[in-house]
């Protein structure tokens, strides 16, 4: 199948899918890829979100010989259009479905997103 190339064309896909969003990869307890519609910077984006714990997130820095992180985070990619890439570390032991649910919620009322990494609240829980 054809990935969306528009926003309205994913507003349609995401119509037929079901929820608020689209997963991009298989998710697992630890980690979701998921896309879904919001705002960056008063432009209409598609996230392109990666949804991790911090122990998954730590634990393939720990295999690209980098140091791990100890607080939530969101990441931003530096380019993108209208697909924007976004990296999400939450102190939680699983990622499930009422997880992505807030996640999304909190991306698109984060008001004051820029690129780069945000880090917020406390680690693990």
């Amino acid at each position: 199948m054809r990935e969306p190339v528009t926003i309205a064309e994913f507003k349609s896909a995401l119509v037929r899918s079901g929820p608020d969003f689209i997963y991009s990869s298989a998710p697992s307890d630890d980690c979701a890829g998921i896309r879904f519609q919001g705002t960056f910077q008063g432009a209409e984006v598609i996230w392109d979100a990666t949804v991790m714990t911090l122990t998954c997130y730590n634990a393939r820095q720990v295999q690209e010989n980098k140091p791990a992180v100890q607080r939530q985070f969101i990441e931003i990619a530096p380019t993108g259009d209208i697909l924007r890439r976004i990296v999400i570390g939450l102190g939680l032991k699983k990622i499930d479905m009422p997880t992505l649910m807030k996640t999304i919620i909190m991306v698109r009322k984060y008001k004051r997103l820029h690129t780069g990494r945000h880090e917020f609240g406390s680690g693990q829980e």
